[in-house]
C-alpha cells in the first residue's frame, strides 16, 4: 500500500495543472479507528502528509469528516466497533454515540491542527 502515497504529489499536481485550486476528501472514521481507541494516521493514512502535499502543489483542501460521510463508504465511514456497545443508536443524539463521536473529532482535530497554511 505504500505506493498510494508515493504518487500523491504527482496526482495532486494534475489537479492544479487542470486549473483547479481545491481537492475534497472524505475522512472516514472507520479507516482511522478500526478498533476503539486505536487511531492510525500512518503511511497511506497520513492525513497531515496528504494536506501538506496538497498545499505544496498549491491546493486548498476541503475535508469531509462526518461522522457519517456518505453512502458510498462502508457503513458510511462509521466504525463497526460501535455495534459492540449495548443500546448504541448510531447517527443519533444518544449519549454513547455522541461521546464516541467527540473522541473521534478530538483526535482528528489534533491530527490536522498545527502548521498548516492559514486562509
Amino acid at each position: 500500500m505504500k505506493i498510494i502515497f508515493q504518487y500523491w504529489e504527482q496526482r495532486l499536481s494534475l489537479l492544479t495543472a487542470a486549473g483547479l485550486n481545491t481537492v475534497s476528501t472524505y475522512i472516514p472514521w472507520n479507516f482511522h479507528e478500526e478498533r476503539e481507541g486505536e487511531f492510525n494516521f500512518k503511511d497511506f493514512r497520513d492525513l497531515r502528509k496528504f494536506i501538506k502535499t496538497a498545499e505544496k502543489v498549491g491546493l486548498h483542501v476541503m475535508i469531509r469528516v462526518g461522522p457519517y460521510i456518505c453512502a458510498e463508504w462502508e457503513w458510511g465511514g462509521l466504525p463497526a466497533w460501535l455495534l459492540n456497545k449495548p443500546h448504541m443508536r448510531i447517527r443519533s443524539t444518544q449519549e454513547d454515540f455522541i461521546a464516541s463521536t467527540k473522541k473521534w473529532f478530538h483526535r482528528l482535530v489534533s491530527e490536522i491542527q498545527g502548521n498548516f497554511q492559514k486562509f
